[in-house]
């Protein structure tokens, strides 16, 4: 079981002072502040959407109302705090955004996720070309070059290995490193 929720801050309803208060008193204490910890009202937002969807996709794939806390373990992975099971086994999520789109992942497995924009840095070819000869295995440098849209296929493959970066609980740069086939992913 996989589900995936979506929230964009721009597009959706947005948040408003009132809203943010009697959202931000529903959430667990160590959520709670961990989302008034951060810097920027826009992180804040983020954080607290990222919450209400993981929220939200628990009371829809369990049929119950379910607030756990969200911690992040030494290797920055959420865990939901206590657990919450699904027929005896436990939920996984991933969180990601980019700019002002939030997603959430939620599974019965090890689950990754990751919003990759193609940006005008990764258009430029020779920041590109940069990454690709330090990082990417020569078959990954090959698809990505010959692709139709170079630019969109790096973003794309980019975004895939950071999802199984955190599906795998690693890191991007040994994701990189390995060879896989976009097409199977």
């Amino acid at each position: 079981m996989l589900k995936i929720y979506r929230y964009d801050l721009t597009e959706d309803l947005p948040f408003d002072d009132k809203f943010r208060a009697r959202s931000i008193a529903l959430v667990p204490k160590g959520r709670r502040e961990y989302i008034r910890s951060l810097k920027s009202l826009k992180d804040r937002d983020r954080a607290l959407a990222a919450y209400l969807l993981i929220v939200n996709g628990l009371a829809e794939i369990t049929g119950e109302d379910l607030w756990p806390d969200v911690i992040h373990e030494e290797d920055n992975a959420p865990v939901l705090e206590p657990p919450v099971l699904l027929n005896g086994v436990p939920l996984n999520v991933s969180i990601t955004h980019s700019d002002d789109v939030i997603a959430v992942a939620i599974s019965d497995l090890p689950v990754g996720i990751d919003i990759t924009p193609v940006k005008r840095s990764v258009r430029d070819s020779a920041m590109r070309e940069r990454v690709l000869n330090r990082f990417l295995h020569p078959k990954d440098q090959e698809k990505i070059n010959n692709s139709e849209d170079p630019a969109r296929a790096f973003a794309k493959f980019i975004g895939l290995k950071e999802a199984l970066a955190k599906q795998n609980r690693t890191s991007l740069i040994r994701e990189l490193k390995k060879t896989r086939d976009l097409n199977q992913e």
